[in-house]
């Protein structure tokens, strides 16, 4: 992740938005409100993605300086949701892919329309009035959608897999809510756990096109072939039209 303030942006957002709400909500349901936000913020595990695929700032930060390529995937491949992400046992429902929010207007919407309608649908204890730690909880799928204004041209979309991962007192593992393997690699001196998308076999149709970089050595026959070898059908591959040397 790149920015530093990843997840804190969008917990500062709704803690600006609850600390605006007066009646019907008292300093209690507030708090509880919070308690419930900062209890069930999901682990999610992204894959990122962005719309455009030749964008100067994005091969200087994730293409070895503009010496890799970009894949173009196509969207079919990934699911998509109704719902925004949340923790849950069920693999069909907590896996998809969502485009990032950028616009603040557009962020205080999202919460807003959220906020709305949980409260008044999901989220109603007897007598009418809300819970407001389950309320909390509802909220942290805006979590991984929220994005500082200032990263708006990167254009990301995100596969989000939000499943459960649990331990118990003797160091057990056990995952609940998903269809993929799980793995651990090592990048920048970290050990980073991921999950493995599975690809369908033959990956005819999988990736649509692959953009050379503006500082790569590798030419257009390379690409080809590499695909060709792996099964890839029919690509179309260009080269970046950055000037960046």
């Amino acid at each position: 992740m790149n920015d530093s303030h990843e997840g804190r942006w969008a917990e500062g957002l709704v803690e600006a938005f609850i600390a605006d709400q007066s009646m019907p909500m008292s300093d209690d349901d507030r708090h509880s409100f919070l308690t419930g936000y900062r209890l069930n913020r999901p682990r999610p595990f992204l894959f990122c993605l962005s719309s455009e695929p030749d964008i100067l700032s994005q091969w200087r930060a994730y293409a070895n300086d503009g010496t890799g390529v970009a894949i173009g995937f196509s969207s079919s491949l990934f699911p998509r949701q109704k719902h925004f992400p949340s923790t849950n046992a069920a693999a069909a429902f907590n896996t998809g892919l969502w485009p990032v929010i950028y616009e603040y207007s557009e962020q205080q919407a999202a919460i807003r329309s959220l906020f709305d309608r949980a409260s008044s649908d999901i989220c109603v204890a007897e007598g009418g009035k809300s819970e407001y730690q389950l309320l909390g909880a509802r909220l942290t799928g805006l979590s991984p959608l929220l994005k500082n204004p200032a990263f708006r041209e990167e254009k990301e979309l995100r596969l989000i897999h939000t499943p459960m991962l649990m331990t118990d007192a003797m160091n057990k593992h056990s995952v609940m809510g998903t269809d993929y393997m799980i793995g651990q690699r090592v990048s920048n001196d970290q050990i980073v756990t991921h999950f493995e998308f599975t690809l369908p076999d033959p990956c005819i149709d999988v990736v649509k096109e692959v953009w050379i970089g503006p500082r790569s050595c590798l030419g257009v026959h390379d690409i080809e072939l590499s695909l060709a070898l792996n099964e890839y059908g029919k690509v179309v591959v260009r080269k970046s039209s950055a000037t960046y040397r």
